[in-house]
């Protein structure tokens, strides 16, 4: 980006209330997140902590589906597509235009987010251990049908290949004989990774291709953080990224109270 798109872009997040200037002026000038900005593009602790606790097997499905559905009449439209979009955005997959699927027990966030919306004497909820699609049953292959997973692998795949290359300069600077890396660094990082967990429906390992491309993510970042966050930031090391204290070994040891139940739901 130029710097004059630099300087534009953060005219308008000032504006937008999304951060405030607080010293310096042109190169020089510093910004701090306002309110709840910087939970609008980095993944929520909850939804990220359990991301890895079922990495690593602390999370096994149960082996069953749960469905979702509800009719809701043309004249409250901007209610249904709101419910939609909700739904979509805690990992379900639609199978037909009212009725919904997850593996994770969504129960309770859905019956919440369809009170809010004054649609819940619509909603019917049911759970199955066999699921059939046009004649398919296998779990995986159901998973393959419903999920746009070819396109979330891409966004995983893209990302490592960013953060690699990104790993190779910080590995030659700490040596000393490198371009500089920093906290941008450290931002590109955390908002590429953002992006391509943001998609992800986090199916259960049991659902997923063989050598997933989010768990080589999502362990990757892991190792990464290690190099990133030894980088000699000081105090520039933005409060923005504390949630990179929860990429590691003790992320997935109980360090956040989240359940099955509570899978998928992100706010």
């Amino acid at each position: 980006m130029t710097e004059m798109q630099v300087r534009l872009c953060l005219r308008r997040l000032v504006s937008e209330g999304a951060l405030e200037q607080v010293g310096g002026r042109g190169r020089r000038a510093e910004f701090v997140t306002r309110g709840d900005s910087a939970s609008q593009i980095l993944p929520e602790l909850e939804y990220l902590h359990f991301a890895y606790r079922q990495d690593a097997g602390l999370e096994p499905w149960d082996g069953r589906w749960r469905l979702v559905g509800f009719s809701v009449s043309e004249d409250r439209r901007a209610a249904r597509d709101d419910f939609r979009d909700r739904l979509l955005y805690f990992g379900a997959a639609p199978v037909h235009g009212g009725l919904y699927v997850s593996p994770h027990a969504l129960g309770e966030v859905v019956v919440t987010e369809a009170e809010r919306l004054g649609i819940a004497e619509t909603l019917a909820m049911m759970e199955s251990d066999r699921l059939s699609l046009g004649g398919v049953t296998d779990p995986r292959e159901l998973a393959g049908i419903l999920w746009p997973l070819a396109s979330v692998a891409r966004g995983y795949e893209d990302f490592l290949g960013r953060l690699e290359r990104r790993l190779g300069r910080a590995k030659v600077d700490v040596e000393g004989s490198g371009p500089d890396v920093g906290a941008g660094d450290v931002f590109a990082t955390t908002l590429e990774f953002a992006r391509a967990i943001e998609p992800d429906p986090l199916l259960p390992p049991e659902l997923l291709p063989e050598r997933w491309s989010g768990v080589r993510a999502r362990r990757r970042l892991a190792d990464a953080r290690g190099m990133l966050a030894g980088l000699e930031l000081g105090d520039r090391f933005p409060t923005l990224f504390d949630w990179l204290a929860a990429i590691d070994g003790g992320s997935v040891d109980g360090g956040a109270a989240v359940t099955a139940g509570a899978s998928g739901s992100r706010g």
